[in-house]
C-alpha cells in the first residue's frame, strides 16, 4: 500500500511540474514599501462626507463582481490578469491559451504571461490602491482642510470643478521624462499574437495560422500607462497644465476649479488651511480598447491617450513617430504612493479668495480689451 501511495506521489508531483513552465523570478521595484501609502490613501477615500457622490450620475458604478473602489489589491496578480487571454480575446487557438497560462514567475503563485518590458517598467509595487474610473476622478478632485479646532476635515471632492465632468487623467500626467519617469505600453491582438509566440515554444502550423487569422481582423486594443498624476486642483491653483494658459477661457475653467474648492467648505475662515495633495504614482491598465499600436510609446507633450468619460481620445506619438488613436472608456487605475517628491503647499482660504479676486480681475481686463 505504501508503495502505491508512493508512486501516485510521484505521478501527481510530474503532473504538476508539466502543468506549469517556470520563468525567471519577477520582483518589484518598491517591494512592499508602498503598504503605508496605500492604506492612507484608502482611509481618505473610506472617510467621505456622506451625500458628496449623489449628484455623479455620469459615472458608472462597477458591477458587483468587480472588486471595491478603495481596494488593495497584488499588483501582479492584476497584470496577469489583465493579459489573460480569456480577458484580452483575441481568438487565440485553444493551444497556445493554455501554454500562455503555463508560464510562471519561480517566485509566485500565481500563472499567466505577462511581458517583460511590462514587468519591469510597470509592475513597480507589490501592493496598490484599485480604483475604477469614478473613484481616481473623486481621489483627483479630493482634498481636505484643518478645522477651526485644529482637527482635519473629512476627505470632500471638489464636484462643480469642470474638470469632472471631462476628466481625463493622461491629461493630468507628468510628460517630461527628464521630470519623472513614465511608462506607455500599447498592444493589439497581432502585437498579442507575436508576444505569445516569443514566450511560448512548440506551437504547431494550424494553431498559428488560425489565431493570425483571427489577429488580423480584430481591431482590439489594450494599454498600461504609468507615472505621476498631478491633482488638478493644486494645478490649478498653481496656474501650471491645463490651467497655464491666459486667454479667457482657460481663466474662468481655473477660476471655477478653484470656486469648487471653497463650495464645499462650510465652516471655514480667511486662516483655515487648506489641505491639497501634489500628486499620485499612478499605473492605468485597459483591455478593451479600439485600435492602436504595439510596443513601447511616449506621449506627446501636446496629447494623451483615451482615457476619460465617455470616449475621449488623444495624440500619441509612437517611437517610429507614427501617431495613432486609441479609444478606453473603461479602465483600471492602481495608485502606488502620493505626494512623491513633493510637501503640499501651505494654502489657507485667504489665499484662495485673493488668488481668485486677482484672476478675476485679469479676465476682466480681457473682456475690456476684447482679447
Amino acid at each position: 500500500m505504501k508503495k502505491i501511495t508512493f508512486i501516485v506521489g510521484v505521478v501527481l508531483l510530474i503532473t504538476s511540474c508539466n502543468n506549469v513552465q517556470l520563468t525567471e523570478e519577477v520582483t518589484a521595484k518598491y517591494g512592499d514599501k508602498n503598504h503605508v501609502a496605500v492604506e492612507q490613501i484608502s482611509s481618505m477615500l473610506n472617510n467621505m462626507e456622506k451625500g458628496q457622490l449623489k449628484d455623479l450620475k455620469t459615472f458608472q458604478i462597477p458591477a458587483e463582481k468587480d472588486k471595491a473602489i478603495g481596494e488593495e489589491v497584488d499588483l501582479y496578480r492584476e497584470l496577469v490578469d489583465l493579459f489573460d487571454p480569456d480577458n484580452f480575446s483575441c481568438g487565440l487557438h485553444p493551444k497556445i491559451k493554455k501554454k500562455l497560462k503555463k508560464l510562471k514567475a519561480r517566485n509566485k503563485d500565481v500563472s499567466g504571461f505577462v511581458p517583460n518590458v511590462v514587468i519591469k517598467n510597470a509592475y513597480l509595487a507589490d501592493s496598490a490602491l484599485l480604483l475604477d474610473r469614478s473613484g481616481s476622478n473623486i481621489l483627483a478632485h479630493g482634498f481636505q482642510y484643518k478645522k477651526r479646532d485644529g482637527t482635519v476635515s473629512k476627505f470632500l471632492f471638489a464636484r462643480t470643478a469642470p474638470t469632472v465632468e471631462d476628466f481625463n487623467q493622461s491629461a493630468f500626467m507628468e510628460k517630461d521624462p527628464n521630470t519623472y519617469d513614465y511608462f506607455l505600453y500599447t498592444m493589439d491582438c497581432s502585437g498579442f499574437l507575436s508576444a505569445s509566440v516569443s514566450a511560448t515554444a512548440g506551437l504547431n502550423r494550424n494553431a498559428l495560422k488560425t489565431s493570425a487569422s483571427a489577429a488580423g481582423v480584430s481591431d482590439k486594443s489594450l494599454v498600461v500607462l504609468g507615472g505621476l498624476l498631478y491633482s488638478p486642483l493644486l494645478q490649478a491653483y498653481k496656474g501650471e497644465g491645463i490651467f497655464s494658459g491666459m486667454d479667457s477661457v482657460s481663466l474662468i475653467k481655473r477660476i471655477n476649479t478653484l470656486q469648487a474648492i471653497l463650495n464645499e467648505i462650510p465652516d471655514g475662515n480667511d486662516t483655515t488651511q487648506l489641505l491639497l495633495n501634489a500628486n499620485f504614482e499612478a499605473v492605468m491598465t485597459s483591455n478593451s480598447g479600439s485600435s492602436g499600436f504595439n510596443g513601447e510609446a511616449k506621449l506627446d507633450v501636446t496629447g494623451s491617450i483615451g482615457f476619460g468619460v465617455g470616449s475621449g481620445t488623444g495624440a500619441v506619438g509612437a517611437k517610429a513617430n507614427v501617431e495613432r488613436k486609441s479609444e478606453f472608456s473603461r479602465y483600471k487605475t492602481y495608485i502606488l504612493r502620493f505626494n512623491v517628491g513633493a510637501a503640499p503647499p501651505k494654502i489657507t482660504l485667504a489665499n484662495m479668495r485673493d488668488l481668485i479676486r486677482a484672476l478675476n480681475t485679469q479676465l476682466d481686463n480681457l473682456d475690456k480689451s476684447g482679447a
